[in-house]
């Protein structure tokens, strides 16, 4: 599916716009790179029956180094430069994140109320250490 196609399909009018309008908005630039890391990175698994990921990590790769053209901050573009050099690295990380994530759903434990020991005053609600009340 070529570019014209992939956006058309998907009908999203503001992606549209990116290309038409704010190609030279450097931080339109830099969101679409983050949104398109985000899209083909952490939800690859699900864009990928009806998407072109690589299309989408190409895309983002160059939104971000169309950001970093006219960024007057040296170490900002050498950042963005950096994502663009690595952004198929970074993709795969999100990706990875997201199916371990799912994966384990319950991999996270909540948290233990707070047991009372010795140099700890409560004060109403908020716990304070070796504070006067």
């Amino acid at each position: 599916m070529g570019p014209l196609r992939e956006l058309l399909a998907i009908d999203h009018r503001q992606a549209l716009e990116v290309f038409v309008l704010l190609m030279h908005d450097r931080l339109m630039m830099e969101t679409a790179g983050a949104q398109c890391l985000l899209l083909a990175g952490f939800f690859e698994d699900q864009m990928h029956p009806r998407h072109n990921i690589r299309w989408y990590a190409e895309l983002g790769a160059r939104f971000f180094s169309r950001a970093a053209l006219p960024e007057q901050s040296r170490h900002k573009a050498r950042l963005l430069d950096a994502i663009v050099r690595r952004f198929e690295l970074w993709r795969r990380h999100h990706a990875q994140l997201s199916r371990e994530l799912r994966d384990q759903p319950y991999l996270l434990t909540p948290p233990m109320p707070p047991t009372p020991s010795s140099g700890r005053k409560e004060c109403s609600s908020i716990e304070v250490r070796d504070l006067p009340c």
